[in-house]
């Protein structure tokens, strides 16, 4: 039989469905909207790049049903990944399914916020590397696999950046077996000339197991992932833990040995807030509004569905137990939007604390009024 779908236009559905596919693999085709922009067809020509098929951006037969296949085989991968992190203190032979089918997740305007107060926004995402934006107004790049230095930063009139050798060294997954062994090399410039080289020198990367870890915005079977460096400087990280969650698509908490001191830092995930980008308004103020219904009504029980068919996916908002330290007369929960449906499965986990004198719950670092994300720190 004939293929009629390559006599016909593609529908806004069925753009729409691609643009779905293409994010769940990772790459990023814009706003899913239905419409061919320049955005998606640059994804893409990058999922084309990474199957080896001739580069054009033309959404073909041939082309959909690759990428369906793709999205199915993450998919099942995705879920026996997350049957195996239901069992804690895994084997380190256990989670090379894990790394493999669930690395790191990061989407356009997305916020992320840590106790040591940074709030990041993610600018844009391509198959391995991501920008990124500070509330101060700083800008760096990083690669995916976010156990490394930045790329590249910039900061007022300080910039800088960093290399890799081998470059190898930048792919997702950690080893699970062994080490992974790399030289990292800083330069500087502008203001930050005289700064120390923080980075540089011989790293040593690898993923350990899979442990339970109670941090601040909830309880989580976490892989570690340690990378350590050789001579580093007075004042600075000898040891890097980081704890990773693969539903999260992120690390939860990070610490860092200093060295010289034997003192530990810890940085903990306070929030990540969906950025929704490419949304229609009434769609986003939907997803605040039950969220804010969740939180106010405090039920720990049951959790509440939000659904929208203008951006094809489903959110289950769900309060998580325990108590909540938090600064003066503020009182705060977790929570955490779990999102299904035709876009890649991921849990957003957060904190979100009801201030005297306030109407609405606000999320610390991103909402004015709000408590400091610092005096978080358990």
């Amino acid at each position: 039989m004939h293929d009629l779908s390559a006599l016909r236009p593609l529908s806004a559905a069925e753009i729409a469905k691609v643009q779905q596919q293409l994010s769940a693999l990772g790459y990023n085709p814009g706003p899913v909207d239905g419409v061919m922009g320049k955005q998606t067809e640059i994804a893409i020509k990058h999922f084309q790049v990474d199957t080896e098929v001739q580069v054009d951006g033309e959404l073909t037969p041939p082309l959909i049903h690759a990428l369906k296949e793709r999205h199915s085989e993450l998919k099942a991968r995705q879920t026996a990944a997350s049957r195996k992190t239901e069992e804690p203190n895994g084997e380190a032979g256990d989670i090379s399914d894990i790394l493999d089918a669930m690395g790191p997740t990061y989407e356009v305007a997305d916020t992320y916020v840590y106790t040591d107060g940074r709030v990041e926004t993610v600018t844009r995402v391509g198959p391995e590397r991501t920008m990124w934006e500070t509330a101060e107004g700083s800008s760096y790049t990083t690669y995916r696999n976010f156990i490394l230095p930045p790329i590249s930063w910039k900061s007022g009139s300080s910039m800088g950046e960093n290399t890799l050798q081998p470059a190898t060294g930048a792919k997702w997954p950690p080893a699970i077996s062994g080490d992974v062994i790399f030289s990292v090399g800083s330069k500087a410039g502008g203001d930050a000339v005289d700064m120390p080289k923080t980075w540089s020198g011989k790293w040593r990367c690898a993923a350990k197991g899979i442990l339970p870890v109670n941090v601040t915005v909830g309880k989580f079977n976490a892989i570690t992932i340690e990378c350590q460096r050789a001579k580093p400087e007075p004042g600075t990280w000898k040891k890097r833990t980081w704890y990773y969650v693969p539903k999260v698509g992120h690390y939860v908490r990070r610490v860092d040995l200093i060295h010289g001191t034997g003192r530990e830092v810890t940085v903990d995930l306070i929030a990540i807030r969906p950025g929704g980008k490419g949304w229609p308004p009434a769609a986003s103020g939907g997803l605040d509004w039950s969220i804010q219904g969740t939180l106010e009504a405090g039920n720990y029980e049951d959790s509440v569905e939000w659904r929208s068919s203008a951006v094809g996916a489903t959110f289950n908002i769900r309060l998580e137990k325990g108590d909540v330290a938090a600064p003066g007369k503020a009182y705060c929960r977790r929570y955490s939007l779990e999102r299904t449906g035709l876009e890649q499965a991921r849990l957003f986990p957060a904190i979100a604390c009801k201030i005297p004198g306030e109407e609405r719950w606000l999320t610390p670092g991103v909402d004015p009024g709000s408590v400091l994300p610092i005096a978080m720190s358990r």
